[in-house]
């Protein structure tokens, strides 16, 4: 089903720290987010500390990830990109972990992190999640 333009969550919507996940769009189509297990810790996000994103999901179809990119968009424009060598396999659940500082110095206003998976040659988006929030 398609998300109302009058359910759709903004960032705006959010209390400070406050994290929105959500799915976005990938190439295999095999992965559907878990977002009651999805987290991030802490809750609310705070300047000044270590934030742990916490993925859940399940695929239908095995996937071989070689690297998690992170963007992250900072009021609209790109602020920080991470690529995260790993060897993963995944053929039912997926569960991925990211912990970074936030340091106390980040600038206040709207943030919107993707973060996807991509197979070895990096052609194709093997998941996608995004997480927004405001500091």
């Amino acid at each position: 089903s398609q998300v109302s333009a009058s359910t759709k969550i903004s960032i705006t919507d959010l209390k400070l720290g406050e994290v929105n996940f959500s799915q976005c769009d990938d190439d295999k189509g095999a992965f559907i987010l878990d977002t009651d297990a999805t987290n991030a810790k802490p809750d609310p996000i705070t300047k000044g500390q270590d934030v742990s994103l916490d993925v859940h999901g399940i695929v239908s179809d095995t996937i071989q990830v070689k690297n998690v990119h992170i963007h992250v968009d900072w009021n609209g424009s790109t602020l920080y990109d991470e690529d995260n060598a790993q060897d993963n396999t995944y053929d039912s659940d997926l569960e991925y972990a990211l912990t970074w500082n936030v340091p106390s110095y980040a600038p206040s206003g709207a943030y919107d992190v993707f973060v996807k998976a991509y197979d070895d040659d990096k052609s194709s988006v093997l998941y996608c999640v995004e997480a927004q929030f405001s500091l």
